[in-house]
C-alpha cells in the first residue's frame, strides 16, 4: 500500500501506549534497562527481560530501547557535548535525516523522547524511503533559524543515498539554503556514519562506482554565469529528479551545471552536483561539530550539539515530550 502520509504525527496506538498513566511504568522499565545494559547484559536480551517484566508491547520496547544507555556511555556523550551558545564561527556536519525528522515530528505533535543520554528521539521510521510531509519545510526553515542564531560558520548536510528520495530532500535543502543566504552545503553518501563519527578522516574511499558520494552547493558567481566552465554537458531535471544525483549524472571528478525545477523536488537557479572527491578532509586545525542523536555515532564523534533538543526546547511551544530518564538513577 503506497505512504499517503502526509503528518510526521503520532501513531495511531501513541494515545493509548504513551497515556500519561502508563508514563511511570515506562520509566521504571527504562531504569531497569539501564541498569542491565551498564552490567554488560546483551541489550536485545535486557530489552527482551525488561519487555516481559513490565508486559509492553513492541512500540513500547521500541521506546525504552531509544531511550536507554549504559552509564559509561551517557557519561562519554555529556564529556563531549558542546556548549550551544560558544559555537559562533564553528563548522558543523548535521544528521540530516536524523535532525530533520524528530523535528518535523515534534512539529506534528508526535512522541518525543526525553533520553538517558540528554538527547530527543523521536518515534518515527521511514524503512528507506522519505517522504515530504507537512512539516518538512518548516522544520528546515527552523533548523535554519537556530544554526543562524548559533553563528554555524559553515554546515554541511549528510544524507543516505541509499533512502529513497534523497535527492529530491537535497534539493529542497538547497533551495531554502539560498532563499535564505545559509552558508549549507548538502552531501548523498552510502552511509554517513563513517564520516560523522571522525571528521577529520574526511571522505572515505568507497570502492564501487555505483557507490559513490554527491554534493550539491550553490554555484559561485563565475560558475553560475558560464555553465560550461564547470562541466561538460548538462543534465535534464528528469533525468536528475530519476537518479538524484547518482554517478550516472556525473562522473568520477566532474561538477555540472544544473538548472534545477521545482518539479524535480529541487532547488530554483543553479546548482552543482560533484561527485566522491568534491567534499574534502577539513582544514587542520578545524574542530567540526556534529549534530546528531544516533547513538553509535555519539560514542565516537569528538565534539556534537544537541541539536534537535535545542531546537524543539526553544522554538516549538507545544511538544509532546516523554520523559524516560526521569527514574535513572545517574542521571
Amino acid at each position: 500500500m503506497p505512504d499517503r502520509r502526509s503528518h510526521r504525527g503520532p501513531h495511531p496506538e501513541d494515545a493509548r501506549l504513551f497515556a500519561p498513566e502508563n508514563h511511570q511504568r515506562l520509566r521504571q522499565a527504562t531504569a531497569d534497562l539501564c541498569w542491565l545494559i551498564s552490567r554488560g547484559y546483551a541489550a536485545d536480551s535486557a530489552l527482551k527481560l525488561v519487555g516481559d517484566r513490565y508486559n509492553l508491547v513492541a512500540r513500547q520496547r521500541t521506546a525504552i530501547g531509544r531511550a536507554a544507555c549504559t552509564r559509561q556511555e551517557a557519561e562519554r556523550r555529556k564529556a563531549h557535548r558542546v556548549d550551544p551558545d560558544g559555537q559562533r564561527g564553528s563548522t558543523l556536519w548535521l544528521d540530516g535525516y536524523n535532525v530533520l525528522t524528530t523535528i518535523e515530528a515534534a512539529l506534528a505533535r508526535g512522541v518525543i523522547l526525553a533520553c538517558c543520554d540528554g538527547t530527543y528521539r523521536d518515534m518515527a521510521s521511514m524503512h528507506g524511503s522519505f517522504r515530504r510531509m507537512a512539516e518538512t519545510l518548516p522544520a528546515l526553515e527552523m533548523i535554519g533559524r537556530a544554526l543562524e542564531e548559533l553563528g554555524a560558520a559553515e554546515c554541511l548536510w549528510l544524507l543516505d543515498r541509499p533512502v529513497s528520495n534523497s535527492g529530491r530532500l537535497a534539493g529542497l535543502i538547497a533551495r531554502v539554503a539560498t532563499e535564505h543566504g545559509w552558508p549549507w552545503r548538502v552531501a548523498l553518501v552510502p552511509d554517513p556514519d563513517p564520516m560523522l563519527s571522525d571528521p577529520s578522516a574526511g571522505w572515505p574511499e568507497w570502492p564501487e562506482r555505483r557507490e559513490w558520494a554527491v554534493q550539491v552547493r550553490p554555484a559561485r558567481g563565475e560558475e553560475a554565469e558560464s555553465g560550461e566552465k564547470a562541466g561538460a554537458g548538462k543534465t535534464s531535471r528528469k533525468k536528475l529528479a530519476r537518479n538524484s544525483g547518482t554517478p550516472e549524472a556525473c562522473g568520477p571528478g566532474q561538477v555540472r551545471d544544473v538548472r534545477c525545477g521545482t518539479e524535480a523536488g529541487l532547488a530554483q537557479g543553479r546548482w552543482l552536483l560533484g561527485v566522491g572527491t568534491q567534499v574534502s578532509s577539513p582544514a587542520v586545525g578545524t574542530q567540526v561539530i556534529v549534530a546528531t542523536a544516533d547513538s553509535a555515532i555519539l560514542d565516537h564523534c569528538p565534539a556534537w550539539l544537541n541539536l534537535a533538543r535545542l531546537i524543539v526546547s526553544r522554538y516549538i511551544a507545544e511538544v509532546a515530550v516523554l520523559d524516560l530518564a526521569a527514574a535513572v538513577e545517574w542521571r
